[in-house]
């Protein structure tokens, strides 16, 4: 048993995360067709980054959260129900998928729950078309059906999560990709078995184009030409690799363990005992439980150690404009802490 430190690399400690997935060998290599596709990624509150995919036949257009901290692709059904305090679109009857609107639409009888630390989702798999972007865009096309979850009970939040885990599982009732981005690479739509996050920062509650994901490569344009490569738990669908360390300032808080880069998590999740030594060092002010706010104009040095390298951190990445209840209580100079502490025990299984 060993501490596990959940990272949200690619939002709070990198503005630009690529992913390398490792493949196993195939009988004949697929014929490429496609290199590099990007996709625009819609910005709200520095927070959730949201992109768009085209399901069925005729395509609906399904706004998504690309995770991988997710194994699969789940998107909320038609008349699903939803609680929590993120939910919004089962009550609104947006951004829901009708599978009897699309002609090529299978149901599996298979059922499907994806869980999460905080809430999950359940219902049937289904098997349809998917292209990369929305309808009436220039998207891309998988050439054969992609199996995902068509959730009818969701708790917590109701967006829908297109997965990116870190190598390809084959779902029990068939051999058949879960792992959508995989099977796209296998089928010849991308030449480089690699992904790029990039998370830019807005100014306003909601902003365009503010993020892409690039699919084949590496994002030149956002990365720089650096680029640190780190070895992969494989034995864990999750983007698992080892940590030595934080700094923050002169402080220095030194560990050897496993950590996990999820782009669906907004704040940097850390063990208790850890958290409570970063806390003391920034000295925020809380404001309810697990929740701490500093001034928005705070500057401080915060690196995570990988490899023995530091990365250092701009304090900015680190701060989220407040909601609007607690800019009233709080002042609009404020801003949250992207740093939070396990609510569950200090010791997971590193498998």
């Amino acid at each position: 048993m060993k501490q596990l430190l959940l990272l949200s690399i690619t939002l709070t400690t990198l503005t630009c995360h690529v992913i390398d997935i490792e493949l196993t060998e195939v009988e004949q290599a697929p014929q490429r067709y496609y290199d590099v596709y990007n996709a625009n990624l819609t910005n709200h509150r520095n927070a959730v980054y949201m992109g768009q995919i085209s399901l069925g036949t005729p395509p609906q257009n399904i706004r998504v959260i690309f995770d991988t901290g997710s194994t699969i692709l789940w998107v909320p059904s038609v008349k699903c129900k939803s609680t929590g305090v993120l939910v919004n679109n089962c009550k609104t009857g947006s951004n829901l998928f009708s599978f009897r609107k699309s002609t090529t639409a299978s149901n599996t009888t298979y059922t499907f729950e994806e869980k999460y630390g905080a809430g999950k989702a359940k219902g049937w798999v289904f098997g349809d078309l998917l292209a990369f972007g929305a309808p009436d865009t220039k998207n891309l096309k998988v050439r054969s059906k992609v199996h995902f979850g068509l959730a009818t009970e969701i708790e917590y939040s109701d967006d829908a999560i297109f997965g990116l885990p870190s190598q390809d599982y084959y779902n029990p009732y068939g051999n058949v990709h879960k792992s959508i981005f995989h099977q796209a690479y296998y089928e010849g739509l991308f030449n480089n078995p690699i992904f790029t996050i990039h998370m830019n920062r807005c100014n306003s509650t909601k902003c365009r184009k503010s993020g892409k994901i690039t699919f084949g490569d590496v994002d030149r344009q956002n990365c720089d030409s650096f680029i640190h490569w780190t070895s992969v738990d494989y034995r864990n669908p999750g983007w698992v690799f080892r940590a030595n360390g934080l700094k923050i300032n002169n402080n220095v808080h030194l560990f050897n363990t496993a950590v996990v880069s999820d782009s669906g998590t907004t704040n940097i999740v850390l063990p208790t005992a850890l958290c409570n030594n970063v806390i003391g060092d920034l000295k925020p002010k809380k404001i309810r439980d697990n929740t701490y706010i500093l001034p928005c104009n705070t500057t401080t040095y915060f690196a995570v150690a990988i490899d023995q390298q530091e990365f250092p951190i701009n304090t900015k990445e680190l701060l989220i404009p407040l909601n609007a209840e607690d800019t009233k209580a709080e002042g609009s100079d404020m801003c949250r802490l992207a740093v939070s502490c396990s609510s569950k025990s200090d010791t997971r299984p590193t498998k």
